[in-house]
C-alpha cells in the first residue's frame, strides 16, 4: 500500500474505488490505505484468481477506526453467487473476525477495538480442510471439516464485503495486504507478525530479511567478517547504522524483544543501541542497551527509570546480548542466552510515535536518558540485529545464540 494498490509479486493490482487516499505512516511507516465506510471507499482487482479446491493465506494489518455493533465490515471478498461454498469473505462483526465461504465459517473468539493495529492471518489448508485465524501472531480458532471453495469466478476487493444485496465496506486502515497459495506454518505467520526488523548485513548492507523491509542507512561502517557470515565494523568516531519506521515500538507499554552479536575491540562506554524520534538522535531520546563507563553491559527503560547491570564484555570475542521487554514482567537482561537480570512489572513510557533505531552511536543525542550508560561511538563490530514487537521466551533468546 505505498500510495498505491500495486501488487509487487503477482501482478494482481488493485484500483481505488471513489477515492481512497494514502496516509502515512502505516505499519512501516511508510503508507497505508485509509478507507472511509461513509465515502464507499475500497479496491478493486479485477484480475480473477482462483481459490477453488486449494490452501491459500491471507495476511493483512488492519487499524480500525470504527465497529458498530451488529455491521459488516469487509476486509477480504471474492463473490460468485450466495451459495454455499461460492463467497469467499473475511470481514469484522462485532469486532469479531470471519472467515467464510459462506454459510461455512469460522469466528475467531477475540474481540478487536478500534485505534490499534492488528496483523490477522486467514488461512485454509485444503488437504485437512482445516480453517484458522490468526490474531497478532498467534492462533486464535481453528475449524475442521471446512470447504473446500468452490468459486470459480469473480473479482477480488479489499476493503469490502458483498452478501449478495448489500456492499459492507471498512473504516480506517489497511497495510501489507499478502496473498500465499499455501497454508503457512504457524511459525511464519508468527514471524510476519511480529519480527519487527531483521538486519543480518548477509545480502546487503541496508538490507531488512524480514517481512517490513526497514531499509537501514550505514555510515562510515563497513562490512567485515560477523558472527554468521558478514556483519558490520564501527571503527570511527562518526560510525553509526539507523533504521527507521518501528511504528509498534513507539507505542507505550507495547512488548518488544531486541538481538545482537557484539565484538568490542576498546573498553570503557558506549551506545549499543539508542532510540529518538529524529535522525540526529535528539527530540525524544533514551539509550535502551550499551556500557558503563567502565565496560559494564547494561540495559534500561525509560520512565520510570529502571535498568539492569550485566558483566564487563571480553574484548575481541563474540557475545550474543538479547533484551525483552513486557508489561507483565518488565526488563530482562539476557548475556550468551543466560538472564543475568530483570526489572518488576512496569510500564514503559514512549513517544506514540515511529521511533528511529541507531546502533553504534547516540550521535546528537548524548544528552538523553541514559542512566549509566556512558554514550558515545561504539568500537567494534555488530551482527545479526533482530527486533520483535513481543517478548520472546528464555528458549527463544537461547536459540538465538546458537
Amino acid at each position: 500500500m505505498e500510495n498505491n494498490a500495486v501488487d509487487i509479486i503477482s501482478g494482481l493490482n488493485g484500483k481505488g474505488i471513489n477515492s481512497p487516499t494514502y496516509v502515512t505512516p502505516g505499519i512501516t511507516n511508510g503508507y497505508a490505505l485509509k478507507l472511509m465506510r461513509n465515502s464507499n471507499q475500497y479496491i478493486y482487482i479485477p484480475t480473477f484468481k482462483s481459490f477453488a479446491y486449494t490452501s491459500f493465506t491471507v495476511e493483512m494489518w488492519i487499524y480500525p477506526t470504527t465497529l458498530s455493533s451488529n455491521t459488516y465490515y469487509g476486509l477480504f471478498n471474492q463473490y460468485q453467487s450466495l451459495t454455499i461454498d461460492y463467497n469467499l469473505y473475511v470481514f469484522l462483526y462485532n469486532g469479531n473476525l470471519t472467515l467464510g465461504f459462506y454459510a461455512d465459517d469460522v469466528l475467531s473468539v477475540t474481540a478487536l477495538s478500534t485505534n490499534t493495529w492488528y496483523h490477522i492471518a486467514l488461512v485454509y489448508d485444503y488437504p485437512s480442510r482445516i480453517q484458522i485465524i490468526y490474531i497478532n501472531g498467534v492462533q486464535d480458532i481453528s475449524r475442521s471439516l471446512a470447504g473446500p471453495y468452490l468459486g470459480t469466478s469473480g473479482s477480488l476487493h479489499i476493503g469490502l464485503y458483498y452478501d449478495g444485496t448489500s456492499y459492507n465496506r471498512f473504516d480506517g486502515y489497511i497495510d501489507q495486504v499478502s496473498l500465499t497459495m499455501e497454508a503457512k506454518s504457524a511459525h511464519d505467520i508468527l514471524n510476519d507478525a511480529t519480527l519487527a526488523s531483521w538486519h543480518s548485513f548477509d545480502c546487503e548492507i541496508t538490507y531488512d530479511s524480514g517481512p517490513n523491509k526497514l531499509q537501514g542507512k550505514a555510515v562510515d561502517v563497513t562490512l567485515a567478517p560477523g558472527k554468521e557470515n558478514q556483519g558490520l565494523n564501527f571503527s570511527l568516531s562518526s560510525s553509526y547504522y539507523q533504521i527507521s519506521g518501528y511504528v509498534l515500538l513507539g507505542i507505550g507499554n507495547s512488548s518488544f524483544s531486541m538481538s545482537l552479536w557484539v565484538q568490542r575491540t576498546s573498553t570503557g562506554g558506549g551506545t549499543l543501541v539508542h532510540y529518538s524520534v529524529r535522525t540526529d538522535g535528539q527530540g525524544w531520546c533514551t539509550v535502551p542497551i550499551g556500557f558503563s563507563s567502565d565496560g559494564y553491559i547494561i540495559a534500561n527503560v525509560h520512565t520510570p527509570d529502571t535498568q539492569i547491570t550485566g558483566p564487563v564484555l571480553s574484548i575481541n570475542t563474540w557475545t550474543h546480548i538479547a533484551t525483552t521487554y513486557s508489561q507483565t514482567h518488565g526488563l530482562t537482561l539476557y548475556v550468551n542466552g543466560v538472564s543475568v537480570g530483570n526489572t518488576d512489572a512496569q510500564p514503559y513510557d514512549v513517544p506514540n510515535t515511529p521511533v528511529i533505531l541507531t546502533l553504534g552511536n547516540s550521535l546528537s543525542g548524548g544528552g538523553c536518558n541514559s542512566q549509566a550508560i556512558a554514550p558515545g561511538p561504539f568500537s567494534g563490530y555488530l551482527d545479526e540485529f533482530r527486533v520483535y514487537s513481543r517478548e520472546l521466551s528464555a528458549t527463544e533468546v537461547y536459540a538465538l545464540t546458537k
